[in-house]
């Protein structure tokens, strides 16, 4: 998880910067600053708002395709 958010926040840097993602996402870029770290621990709704505006989605897919698909 601490990689992921580390990766998180380098797309958010290199894309628009934090100031501009706590602008879009409407959290307290503080706040925004903490749950990058490594020691965030954001809530799921808070990393789906984040990626949705850096234009990027979760997406759950089967490891294995079942032998009836």
């Amino acid at each position: 998880m601490a990689f992921f958010l580390e990766a998180l926040q380098n797309v958010a840097k290199a894309r628009s910067g934090i100031t501009h993602l706590a602008e879009k996402t409407g959290l307290n870029r503080p706040n925004l600053y903490r749950v990058l770290s490594p020691e965030g621990n954001p809530e799921l709704r808070t990393i789906s708002l984040m990626l949705h505006n850096l234009g990027y989605r979760l997406s759950v897919q089967p490891i294995q395709a079942s032998p009836e698909n």
